[in-house]
């Protein structure tokens, strides 16, 4: 008797998608958590925040204008505009922290900022002087791939009173990149437990690994992973 795999694929869609979401809501908790008390206990020490304000505000006047929020920002005016709640035709460091606040609770990630080459706040991105020569700065900088621009894995700052996280990728890449945590081409149960942390999940990893390895190899290449999918 043949045994149909389409109702395995679908409970193995499903276990995939429960798996996203549940780390969505919980690394967006926990980010939330430490964003609270980091700003609570705030030093001389600038953090993420500041730093990427810095950068923004490329006359050092403490505020970004249209001209710069566009450029470093890559925002238009009706993005300004939301985000200038008191309509001064500026973006406060308050207002900046609301934005910067609300686009880490939706996306789980801020873009760092485009730093304008020869600044007076060019250093802020990098610890290092701005390049005086645009043309140079954007040789250097520009992104080769769609993986190079948002695929890239930041560590979560980890506080005293919190747990460890998954790394946190700022944009929109494949499932099958998000699943394979340590990009060795392959989703394996440790790629899958490392992205789980530190919630507990009623998802039997092996199983679903088992499933989708149709070559037996320990593991799902994008080929298996994908093919699940038609």
């Amino acid at each position: 008797m043949t045994i149909s795999t389409r109702p395995l694929t679908l409970c193995t869609l499903g276990l995939f998608l429960t798996l996203g979401l549940s780390l969505s809501v919980a690394q967006a908790s926990q980010d939330g958590r430490g964003r609270g008390r980091g700003r609570a206990a705030r030093t001389a020490v600038p953090t993420q925040e500041d730093q990427y304000f810095k950068i923004c505000d490329h006359d050092s006047n403490g505020w970004i204008s249209f001209r710069e929020a566009n450029y470093s920002l890559r925002i238009d005016r009706s993005k300004f505009g939301s985000i200038d709640a008191d309509s001064d035709a500026r973006i406060s460091s308050s207002e900046f922290s609301v934005y910067y606040a609300k686009t880490q609770e939706i996306s789980g990630a801020f873009k760092q900022p485009t730093a304008l080459p020869g600044s007076i706040n060019a250093d802020a991105s990098d610890g290092r002087a701005g390049l005086a020569n645009p043309e140079e700065s954007d040789a250097t900088e520009k992104p080769r791939s769609l993986k190079e621009l948002f695929g890239a894995k930041e560590a979560r700052e980890e506080l005293p009173s919190t747990v460890p996280l998954p790394p946190r990728i700022e944009g929109p890449v494949s499932a099958f990149t998000r699943l394979d945590l340590n990009e060795d081409g392959k989703i394996t149960i440790e790629d899958l437990d490392g992205l789980a942390r530190p919630i507990h999940l009623d998802v039997r990893f092996p199983a679903v690994i088992a499933i989708l390895d149709t070559d037996n190899d320990g593991g799902v290449s994008p080929e298996e992973f994908y093919a699940s999918m038609r």
